[in-house]
């Protein structure tokens, strides 16, 4: 069975990595249904797209894989859940551009790109697209909490996340295409 074989075990690394995510990268579930190419689970092609970044504050965001197996059914799949906080940008963007840019976010299909804490990027829902399915617009109650969105992106794919080839110089150069980023605000 391909895929199935286990050649190796896993030693016991140093402790040299840390938790967190630290860059969320939004793009159009549409832009990606062709031209990307996966070696060894290693992202090595992306087609030409626009991405858009949302920086994360320390400790504000994760990302989680689980896989989720019927063994009667004998299939698995495998759900990818990206939960994330995005400050209130009203007095940068307009009350009406904020709101519309997380609507859009909400009612879309995404493929997301994570880069946690140690430089890795993994694409979430390469196929069938990240979707938000929850999320809230907080003031927070004391002067101190914190104010604005919380989203949770959930994608359920057939494989696990793929991991996006290292950058060079700038962020998805080493990825073909081109790879667009706006400015933020």
């Amino acid at each position: 069975m391909a895929g199935c074989a286990l050649t190796a075990g896993i030693s016991l690394p140093c402790k040299d990595y840390v938790g967190g995510v630290r860059k969320v990268y939004l793009g159009h579930l549409s832009d990606f249904d062709s031209g990307v190419t996966v070696a060894s689970n290693v992202v090595t092609v992306l087609p030409t797209a626009t991405i858009y970044e949302f920086e994360v504050k320390p400790q504000t965001a994760s990302w989680i894989e689980a896989p989720t197996g019927d063994s009667a059914a004998h299939t698995v799949s495998f759900v990818q859940t990206l939960e994330f906080q995005v400050p209130a940008l009203a007095k940068t963007l307009g009350v009406a551009t904020e709101l519309i840019a997380m609507e859009a976010i909400v009612r879309g299909r995404w493929v997301a790109f994570v880069e946690d804490s140690n430089g890795n990027r993994l694409m979430m829902g390469r196929l069938d697209g990240a979707e938000a399915n929850a999320g809230e617009w907080t003031t927070g109650v004391a002067k101190i909490d914190f104010n604005g969105y919380k989203l949770t992106l959930t994608a359920d794919e057939r494989f696990p996340a793929e991991h996006v080839a290292a950058d060079t110089a700038t962020p998805f150069d080493n990825v073909g295409g081109t790879i667009t980023i706006p400015p933020n605000p």
